[in-house]
């Protein structure tokens, strides 16, 4: 099991993230690669440290997701299984069992999700990532154009 292996867990993550919040009746996210890239380098750093939490080297998770705002974020660690769904079901049922991490992946006001998992010692490191697009304020919005046009 290889980086291919954690990618496609990370993508039935995401997948089954938006399948529970469309049966919750929310909006499914939108994947970006923005969220994912910092979600899997976090999820690396969670694994070499062989722990878990929000801000294990220090910084947050809108540290981590440049550009994005309110953003939320559930973390798990389970077993690496042969199928990708399977350990992908695994993080969402641990997820939904918990009223936090619930809130967590059915968050209204979101519209992005990135997931990153890395794969260690049998166990995959699952971040997942939610959060809007920061928007720029109307007055910056024009000075940027003037400097741009």
């Amino acid at each position: 099991m290889g980086k291919r292996h954690a990618r496609a867990i990370a993508a039935a993550v995401h997948r089954r993230a938006n399948g529970e919040r469309r049966t919750q009746g929310h909006d499914a996210l939108d994947g970006t690669l923005a969220l994912a890239q910092p979600a899997e380098a976090y999820a690396r750093t969670l694994a070499h440290s062989d722990t878990l939490g929000h801000e294990v080297d220090g910084t947050t998770p809108g540290d981590r997701c440049e550009g994005f705002v309110g953003v939320r974020e559930n973390v798990a660690r389970v077993p690496a299984r042969d199928r990708p769904t399977a350990t992908a079901a695994d993080a969402i049922e641990r997820w939904l069992a918990s009223p936090t991490h619930r809130r967590t992946l059915l968050a209204s006001g979101v519209a992005h999700s990135g997931v990153g998992v890395w794969l260690r010692h049998g166990d995959a490191y699952i971040v997942h990532d939610v959060a809007s697009r920061r928007r720029l304020d109307r007055g910056l919005a024009k000075a940027f154009g003037r400097l741009t046009g």
